[in-house]
This record gives C-alpha cells, sequence and structure tokens, in this order.
C-alpha cells in the first residue's frame, strides 16, 4: 500500500502551482531545470510517471473497455477536411491538407488514436519528419513523410517550456534539451496537452479513475485470501431454538440424565452430540433468552461481489459517462441502449474538439511552410462527423425553401457511391424548376411560355409542316395558316 505520508519527489524543484504562467521564475533555479508533473496521483499515490496509467489500462478489463469505447465511438464516424470557404485559396489549402494526410507512411487512422491518449494520459508527444524532396502539382512542397508517437515519461519540461529527453541520449543530437523557440524544434515536436492551457502535462482523465482501480485490485486481492473461509453473517434472534429444546430433553431422558454417573464414553458421545446440534443449526451461544447464530449460506465471495461491482460502476461512469447498470441482462431495452450510447457520445463530441485543435495546428504548421503568407481565415477545418448527423426532414425544408447542398458530402453521409471522376465539380442539390408537359405528354424546355403561339421556326426540325411538330410538342396552339384565314374572310 503506498505510503501516503513519503513525498516521492522530496528534493526536486518543482512548480509551486499547477495553474503557471509561461516565463522564467526566480525560486527554481538555472533555466534548464525539469519541471516535474504535478499530477498528485501520480506523485502520491502511485508514485510513478505516466506509466501507471499505460499499466492501468493493461492490467483492468473496464478501464481498457471503456478507453476503447470512447476512442472507436469517434474514430468510427469518420472525420472530413473542410474548406473553410468557397474561395480558391481556401479550396487550395484543404486540397493540400488531403493529400499530406494520404502522403504519410502511417494511416492516419492510427495517428488519431495514438492522439487520443494524450486526453487519457494528460499529454503525449509527437515527433514530425517532413519530407524535402516531396512536389505536389508539378512543383516542390513541404509535405510530412510521418508522425511517429512518443511515451510521455520519456520526456519532460523545463521551466521555460523547453522540452527535455530523459530516457537516454538520442543517437543524432546530444544535446537531450530542445528550444522549443527555434523553428526547427516546434516544426519537429508537436505537443498535444489536455484539459489545461497552463501546465504543460495537461490534466489526465484516467486521474480520477486510478484510486478507484487501486481500491479494486486490493480488495481483490483480500476476497482470494480469503476464499475457504465463510464470512457468513451474525444473526441474533430472541428465545430458545427447537434444536436447543431438543438437545435438552436428550439429555434429560436419555441414559446419561442428569444426576446418573456417566461413564467417559456416554459422556464423549453427548458431546459430541451437542456438538452435532450446533453445527447443524449454526448456533454460536443461547444466553438470557436470546440466541445468536450464524448464517454461513453466505460466501465469502459474495460478501465482496457488490462493493467490487460498485467500482467498476464509478469506473465507467467517469470514463464514458454511463450510468446504467453493467448486469442488465435480458432486462434492458432500446431506449436504455440509446441513452447509454448519447451519454458516451457526448464525452467523444468533447474530446474530438481537442484533437481538431491538434490536428489544425498540424496542418498549419504545414500550410505556413507551403504557402507565402497564408490567410489564417482560408485555413481548412477538421471537423469529425459524430454528432453532425443529417436529418433528412430539416434538408428537405432547407432546399424547399431555396436552400443549396452539397450532394457529395450528403452522398457520403449515407454511403451513397458517387462517381468523382466523370464528375470532378461539386454536386449541387437544390429546389427543381417545375417542369410542365405538352399535350402529347412530352417535357417543356424550361423558359418556355406554353401559352405563347408557336412559330415556324419552332418547326424547323420537321421539314413537311414547319412549326406544327414544334406546336404540338410544346402543347401550344399551332401557328395559323395565311390562307385559310384568307378563304374564312372571304367567307
Amino acid at each position: 500500500m503506498p505510503d501516503f505520508r513519503r513525498n516521492p519527489y522530496r528534493g526536486l524543484k518543482t512548480l509551486k502551482n499547477e495553474l503557471i504562467p509561461w516565463g522564467p521564475f526566480q525560486d527554481i533555479g538555472a533555466p534548464d531545470d525539469q519541471v516535474y508533473n504535478l499530477d498528485e496521483v501520480l506523485r502520491y499515490l502511485a508514485r510513478q510517471d505516466e506509466r501507471a496509467y499505460e499499466k492501468m489500462e493493461h492490467q483492468d478489463a473496464i478501464v481498457a473497455a471503456g478507453m476503447r469505447r470512447r476512442r472507436r465511438t469517434l474514430l468510427a464516424a469518420g472525420w472530413e477536411i473542410e474548406p473553410a470557404s468557397a474561395s480558391p485559396a481556401a479550396r487550395l489549402q484543404a486540397d493540400y491538407c488531403e493529400t499530406l494526410v494520404k502522403r504519410l507512411s502511417k494511416r492516419w487512422e492510427v495517428i488519431l488514436d495514438c492522439m487520443y491518449y494524450a486526453i487519457f494520459w494528460g499529454w503525449r508527444p509527437f515527433e514530425r519528419i517532413w519530407d524535402m524532396d516531396a512536389t505536389w502539382r508539378g512543383k516542390p512542397a513541404w509535405f510530412l513523410r510521418a508522425i511517429r508517437e512518443k511515451k510521455p515519461w520519456e520526456f519532460r519540461f523545463t521551466q521555460a517550456r523547453d522540452l527535455v529527453y530523459v530516457a537516454g541520449q538520442l543517437s543524432n543530437q546530444t544535446d537531450p534539451i530542445f528550444r522549443m523557440d527555434d523553428d526547427e524544434n516546434r516544426l519537429r515536436w508537436l505537443i498535444c496537452t489536455s484539459g489545461s492551457s497552463e501546465n504543460p502535462y495537461g490534466v489526465a482523465d484516467l486521474r480520477f479513475v486510478w484510486l478507484l482501480k487501486y481500491c479494486w485490485s486490493e480488495a481483490f486481492k483480500m476476497l482470494f485470501q480469503g476464499t475457504k473461509r465463510s464470512m457468513g453473517l451474525i444473526e441474533v434472534q430472541e428465545g430458545v431454538p427447537p434444536s436447543l429444546n431438543t438437545l435438552s430433553a436428550r439429555e434429560q431422558g436419555g441414559a446419561g440424565s442428569v444426576g446418573q454417573a456417566k461413564t467417559v464414553e456416554a459422556a464423549g458421545a453427548e458431546f459430541a452430540a451437542a456438538l452435532q446440534v450446533l453445527d447443524e443449526s449454526g448456533i454460536l451461544i443461547s444466553r438470557a433468552g436470546y440466541t445468536m447464530k450464524l448464517n454461513a449460506d453466505v460466501k465469502y465471495a459474495e460478501g465482496w461481489r457488490f462493493p467490487l461491482e460498485y467500482l467498476d460502476r464509478l469506473k465507467t461512469l467517469f470514463l464514458t459517462g454511463d450510468t446504467l447498470s453493467l448486469s442488465a441482462g435480458t432486462t434492458g431495452s432500446r431506449a436504455a441502449a440509446e441513452t447509454k450510447s448519447r451519454e458516451c457520445e457526448a464525452y467523444c463530441i468533447a474530446d474530438g474538439k481537442e484533437l481538431s485543435g491538434w490536428v489544425e495546428q498540424v496542418f498549419g504548421d504545414a500550410i505556413g511552410q507551403q504557402f507565402p503568407d497564408p490567410d489564417p481565415d482560408d485555413a481548412p477545418r477538421f471537423r469529425w462527423n459524430l454528432g453532425r448527423e443529417v436529418n433528412l426532414e430539416a434538408a428537405q425544408f432547407y432546399i424547399d425553401n431555396g436552400g443549396r447542398i452539397d450532394g457529395k458530402k450528403f452522398a457520403s453521409k449515407f454511403g451513397i457511391p458517387t462517381i468523382t471522376d466523370e464528375q470532378p465539380d461539386d454536386i449541387v442539390l437544390e429546389k427543381a424548376a417545375p417542369v410542365l408537359f405538352g399535350a402529347d405528354g412530352l417535357p417543356i424546355p424550361p423558359g418556355t411560355d406554353p401559352s405563347s403561339p408557336a412559330t415556324p421556326e419552332d418547326g424547323k426540325d420537321d421539314e413537311t409542316k414547319p412549326g406544327l411538330a414544334a406546336a404540338r410538342r410544346l402543347g401550344r396552339k399551332p401557328p395559323a395558316d395565311p390562307k385559310k384565314e384568307s378563304e374564312a374572310a372571304a367567307n
């Protein structure tokens, strides 16, 4: 059990306040003094660095399942890179970022999954490897070759927030300190910090679960240390149980009744019979009209079952927001399942906003190297699809009122395959113009007034009867015949 009186960081220089602004401090010492993680759970309980959180995931199935559920819920919903606007510069930068993601040596979803651990651990560093020989659209370009995840316990910060490698010596660098005000190091390292804008180590989500996991582990040990015993429950009853009355009657009416001499064998038999009666009835003592019994039906394991389940529920509550029981069995309902899903989705949507900030930082650094003096308003947005489901009724109402919808995105939401090679331009969904039909059932071309009379030019495709075919096709009155009109006037 941890010694709560012991300070594992005694003698080491640490920041006095978790929320502390950037800059030098006179009470710390040299500029390169290392600042240790101020997480109270790691310092005073686990007495370890962030490896305690990684070990907890490996040892506790409930913790691992909660973390996996949050990660998979967000990643399975998908993501998009959206242009900031319809301007050519914004579209060009969005296309550049999509190409950057595709050129990475490791699958982009794997990198996002590794970034997610910064939320659970508090922070996580990543090393960016740049490709200087890349080309894009026939011209030299800046692209990332790889983004490599690193373990947070291999690094620390200085008081000036410079990154220090403490796991040994790097093969390509003798100085373990990376000055973050240097452009080369700033572009090389990506620091994902969660839950705090001031503390470089962030606030780990797992810090709220560690003590629960520790109590669960200790209770589990005590359970297995005493599984061979019955804990039982003590029950006090008023009166003498019938078993004791039977025993007394047996003593008084038998050969070994009171007042008669007893042999050793007879006394031993009576004592054994009394012990058997007491053992069968679970009676410990009977005095002054009260009897104390031990109910041995409740086993030792049953006594620890409810505390263990309670701790598991608390761990699930902290990780996924799930307030429902873990053992619903066949009594669950669709409403309960939807409630359970919405609670976890709310956590994941908040996590996605933090992840989007780190991804957009990667995009921003790459755009700053690729494009001269880029406008920040043209930077693309990284968006998660979770929580952005399409409402068909709202979409129909929007179109009916003159709105326009991106057809490609609309199709991708519902898994509709689109042919992008033959239609490189955007597909716009909008309200269609009303279609009019002529007398022959054929549609009338847009912009044509059905009430206007037809002209001979409308039927030039019909060499025998100019204007008649077009008039029939449009459902309009045929052009007048001058000869018939003159005859009608003469009559």
